[in-house]
């Protein structure tokens, strides 16, 4: 079935219950080439180029029942791309706790199914290629959050043009397809890693872009992508993540999340190996404080700036993140830890200064790194004696 009887198809109103068709009216739009009713009609099925459904009460109800296309239509809908992921399933999760409908796109490259929380409707697929957003369902988007990548320094090292791919032709797509379906709001998931290694901390946004690995240089491209796209009509915003951490973290990708790789070794009880200094330092911010800044960028139709940092402002050494995380498992100070060479591409240390997002979003991180090493730490060990 080609993507026009496709939309089509999932256009037509179903009722819930029993009849109650009268409040309703549809038209199936068909044509005919003209040529094929001159000759032979038989030779080609006749091309279904549209459905247009009315709703004569306006609200969705017939005589006590509930139209489906009516309240999937009517509720505003969020896409999440990346919805498998650490960030992008704790955001799909807070957004069905808000009332929002969502749709959840991912690859499964890094993404894990089962972080998709109950409610989401799932597609499985990768955002950085035409046909997987041809086939998306029709809705009423009122926004989409744009997490998928590949977020691997090191990783985009060995695969810059997987890394290209992945993060800056994905949002090229996405946002081309957020104006031809008129969807007029971007929320995109920047990175710290577009500082690369500023000559001073904390970083603001105005501070020089000067990224060290392609996948900085993919998260910047992508920013400009987003210029383009507010020119077309889109209102888009930037969140310069810092060091996200907390529970959800994918503790089986050893590539990605500092704290979450340490903690990994931590609980098999191995030997944690460090790659690149101990006095390297960075800005961890908890998940919630993080999902808290994406849902009020969401409650603006726009924001007064394109881009914003999310850190917590305080600099952690690598040295001070291992001794949290002992201590928060309960592990002796002297445990085994071994210092290695740093990968290419990899940054020595950045904090944020995040006061444009609490001046303009009303936005801080709240959450101590002990508080939020400890909640981690217990989601481990829960998820590890299921």
């Amino acid at each position: 079935m080609n993507s026009r009887k496709r939309r089509a198809s999932q256009g037509l109103p179903r009722l819930i219950g029993r009849s109650g068709w009268k409040a309703h009216w549809t038209f199936v739009l068909v044509s005919f080439p003209v040529r094929n009713r001159t000759h032979n009609p038989n030779k080609r099925w006749p091309r279904i180029s549209g459905v247009i459904h009315g709703c004569m009460t306006g609200s969705g109800w017939h005589d006590g029942l509930r139209c489906s296309y009516c309240v999937s239509m009517s509720r505003k809908t969020i896409l999440v791309t990346g919805g498998a992921g650490f960030i992008g399933s704790s955001l799909a999760r807070r957004l069905l706790a808000e009332g929002y409908g969502v749709v959840a796109v991912d690859n499964l490259s890094s993404g894990i199914r089962t972080n998709v929380p109950d409610g989401a409707e799932w597609i499985e697929g990768d955002i950085g290629r035409a046909e997987t957003l041809t086939a998306l369902p029709v809705r009423n988007y009122a926004a989409v959050c744009h997490l998928a990548a590949q977020s691997s320094g090191a990783v985009s090292m060995e695969q810059p043009v997987y890394d290209m791919q992945t993060n800056a032709v994905s949002t090229v797509l996405l946002t081309r397809w957020c104006v031809e379906r008129g969807v007029k709001r971007i929320v995109y998931a920047s990175s710290m890693a577009v500082y690369g290694n500023p000559p001073q901390s904390p970083v603001n946004e105005e501070a020089p872009l000067s990224p060290v690995s392609y996948y900085g240089v993919s998260k910047l491209t992508s920013e400009h992508v987003l210029r383009l796209a507010e020119r077309a009509g889109v209102a888009t915003t930037a969140l310069r993540m810092f060091n996200v951490y907390g529970p959800g973290q994918n503790l089986a990708n050893l590539r990605q999340g500092m704290a979450s790789i340490y903690l990994a070794y931590l609980l098999k009880g191995e030997t944690v190996p460090v790659t690149g200094s101990l006095d390297r330092f960075r800005d961890f911010v908890y998940i919630d404080d993080v999902i808290d800044a994406w849902m009020t960028v969401l409650g603006r139709a726009s924001t007064p700036s394109l881009a914003y940092n999310l850190g917590s402002g305080t600099p952690t050494t690598v040295r001070a993140l291992l001794a949290g995380l002992l201590a928060a498992c309960a592990l002796p100070a002297d445990y085994p830890i071994t210092e290695l060479a740093a990968p290419a591409g990899d940054q020595f240390g950045l904090y944020a200064d995040s006061r444009r997002a609490g001046a303009e979003l009303g936005w801080r991180a709240s959450v101590p790194l002990d508080c939020g090493l400890r909640r981690m730490v217990e989601w481990a060990k829960s998820v590890r004696s299921c």
